[in-house]
């Protein structure tokens, strides 16, 4: 098997097969575990408070991936930053974009069903989008914040006449996404 091959190679080369298993649990499992237990003690109204501006940000760092010599391209596409650590920048606008409509949605419960509300709320899911899946040619990171978001919003007390409209504006998405060749990952 495939597994079998790699754990030879990574045998030879490194003197243990679990090389890349144990740098992978050191490098990413274990500081993402201690960095969730330190988040964890942080009231969630803090987050309400930093919504917008983690958000900002996130949509920032999603922008450095247009700067020569920090995006990292991959398989013929740039989803990658290297800032001395190389990550995938939309794994931060999706942290971003939930907080960002989860603290619009609780402003505007009481307006949630005012037309203007919801587009600014659709904007900003269509920034986001844009800059992903047009901008990274990143169509499941694009799908997992439309779903996630959608569900928030499908959640709020939120008129049928809009969840119709928001059907139909998502479906739209989906099949521009769809039919054009560029945003594809699978190709």
């Amino acid at each position: 098997s495939s597994h079998d091959i790699c754990s030879v190679s990574t045998y030879l080369q490194f003197g243990n097969p679990y090389h890349y298993f144990i740098q992978q649990c050191l490098e990413g499992v274990l500081p993402g575990i201690v960095l969730f237990i330190l988040i964890s003690y942080i009231p969630y109204h803090f987050y309400k408070k930093l919504s917008l501006l983690i958000y900002s940000l996130a949509l920032a760092i999603n922008l450095l991936i247009f700067v020569p010599g920090l995006a990292v391209e991959r398989y013929g596409a740039s989803r990658w930053i290297n800032l001395g650590i190389t990550f995938q920048p939309s794994e931060l606008l999706k942290l971003g974009l939930l907080l960002c409509v989860a603290m619009l949605l609780t402003k505007f419960k009481q307006q949630i069903n005012s037309f203007p509300k919801l587009v600014f709320i659709l904007l900003i899911l269509s920034l986001s989008l844009g800059l992903v899946v047009g901008g990274q040619s990143n169509l499941s990171t694009g799908v997992l914040l439309v779903i996630s978001s959608g569900m928030m919003i499908f959640s709020s007390p939120l008129k049928i006449r809009y969840i119709t409209i928001l059907s139909l504006f998502l479906v739209f998405i989906a099949i521009l996404a769809i039919l054009v060749p560029h945003y594809r990952d699978w190709e």
